[in-house]
């Protein structure tokens, strides 16, 4: 890798990598000509991430989703709705904290 990336498992075989967006073209590259017989898209026109931090980052979006958010395994994701839409809570900071 360029630089450090999160990887999320969404499917049996499918995968949503966020990378740090001032890298995004070198990682896409460098993925794209790892993948073999592997598809790579960029969605990052298409998809927004949020970070939200801080001690009480859990508590709050487990409250704005209703719910189930704070039984996250540390490193684990889940698809919630969120704010009216489908979301990818992930509990992955890149600080190593929760």
């Amino acid at each position: 890798m360029i630089d450090d990336v999160i990887e999320y498992r969404v499917g049996a075989d499918r995968f949503l990598v966020v990378v740090n967006a001032a890298n995004r073209a070198g990682d896409l590259d460098w993925i794209s000509a790892q993948a073999g017989s592997a598809s790579v898209v960029d969605r990052s026109d298409e998809l927004e991430m949020m970070a939200i931090q801080g001690p009480n980052a859990v508590a709050l979006i487990d409250a704005a989703a209703g719910g189930g958010v704070a039984d996250l395994d540390r490193f684990s994701s889940q698809t919630i709705e969120l704010f009216g839409a489908e979301a990818l809570v992930g509990r992955t900071g890149y600080t190593g904290e929760d």
